[in-house]
């Protein structure tokens, strides 16, 4: 999912729900008020609005903390292979996208042709280059709708035709 839906998703829940409780109070009060709506409502959004900051804030400086504590005691599994520092750090970096969800197992296919097909175009191997471009036209082709126009896809589709333009030229 996009962030931008994700965000439109969560603003228009968080909205929809605090419609309806308002409402709800509106239309059908518990008990009497002893402080006013007006004063009330600003208060408590305020208390939203600087909760959902400190969260963005607070989660990531939290997780770096617990990282740099975690390799200063030694904890983890990375500290305690006798790894090469170059082959931990790429480990780590694929097991964090993993975690994360940003990988997409058919999405390095199409990227590794997309640069295969640079690579050869640098090397001067234009049809070798333009087949490349297309097999990777042809593997986005394939894949579902729904993912064929998630924003991430139809950015790589725009850079290979992109690159297939160029090589024509």
């Amino acid at each position: 999912m996009e962030a931008n839906t994700e965000l439109i998703i969560r603003v228009g829940a968080a909205l929809g729900i605090f419609s309806a409780l308002a409402l709800w109070e509106v239309l059908s009060p518990r008990r009497a008020m002893l402080i006013g709506r007006a004063r009330r409502w600003p208060s408590n959004l305020g208390i939203l609005v600087l909760d959902a900051l400190l969260v963005r804030l607070l989660i990531p400086v939290a997780a770096v903390g617990v990282a740099v504590i975690a390799a200063q005691r030694g904890w983890g599994l990375l500290n305690i292979t006798p790894w090469p520092a170059w082959l931990e750090a790429l480990f780590g970096f694929l097991a964090l996208d993993l975690v994360s969800g940003r990988v997409d197992r058919e999405h390095p296919l199409r990227t590794w042709l997309l640069r295969r097909g640079d690579i050869l175009r640098a090397a001067g191997r234009e049809e070798e280059a333009k087949k490349n471009y297309r097999e990777a036209l042809a593997a986005i082709e394939r894949l579902p709708e729904a993912h064929r126009n998630t924003r991430a896809t139809v950015e790589l589709q725009e850079k290979i035709r992109a690159a297939l333009e160029r090589s024509k030229h």
